[in-house]
């Protein structure tokens, strides 16, 4: 948290606090496991209190999450997982950072960068590339700002958001920093049951790819 928002300390108001259940969080985690099958160990920035590494252990998989929010670190901790207490920046620059990188050879990063000010996610990207060794596949997850959702409601509902990164930009900022972008589009992530299909297949005549698709996901490698 930077020194901007100690207001939030100050009236004791949890930025991070989710109002989705976490059976639908580790739903919506669980879908991106079989993208790391075969990876030796996975680092996960910005990873709470460790529910998609939680999915990884589930899968054979050993994961190591990079958290700055104590309290979520604390509650993954209590679990039995390996999380470390820093800012992602801060860590992947540091030497235990660059060490921890070299051993892995996957990456994902969930809802991280629309924390984000241009400049860090240049920086992130930057880092990416150059912390860890060929062949690592990655995957970065934000808010779609073509999504109308997104632009009306669930950005707004954060206070520790800082802008929008549209797919093509992002796409621009990852070959900037040397990364191969193997894939990016919209989805949804939300397991929704038969009413809710079609309603959202009523409202694809009207919104077409701009309801329904409030994430977005960057897939990139290493090379």
């Amino acid at each position: 948290m930077t020194g901007g928002q100690d207001y939030l300390r100050l009236y004791h108001f949890d930025p991070f606090e989710s109002g989705a259940p976490e059976w639908w969080l580790r739903d919506f985690h669980r879908k991106h496991v079989p993208y790391f099958s075969g990876c030796s160990q996975v680092l996960d920035l910005g990873s709470g209190s460790g529910l998609f590494l939680e999915e990884l252990q589930a899968a054979g998989i050993h994961g190591i999450g990079v958290e700055a929010y104590a309290p979520g670190v604390s509650k993954g901790r209590a679990r039995g997982l390996t999380l470390i207490e820093a800012d992602i920046l801060t860590f992947l620059s540091s030497k235990e950072g660059l060490a921890t990188a070299g051993k892995c050879d996957g990456v994902y990063c969930s809802h991280v960068l629309e924390h984000l000010d241009p400049p860090q996610v240049f920086k992130l990207f930057e880092v990416l590339h150059s912390a860890f060794q060929p062949g690592t596949r990655m995957r970065i997850i934000t808010n779609n700002p073509e999504d109308i959702s997104v632009l009306g409601n669930v950005f707004w509902g954060d206070l520790t958001h800082q802008r929008l990164y549209p797919a093509e930009l992002l796409r621009r900022i990852a070959m900037n920093r040397g990364l191969t972008v193997l894939s990016c589009h919209s989805f949804l992530g939300l397991r929704i049951g038969k009413r809710q299909n079609l309603r959202r297949l009523w409202d694809r005549l009207f919104w077409g790819r701009h309801k329904w698709h409030p994430n977005l996901l960057l897939d990139c490698a290493r090379e």
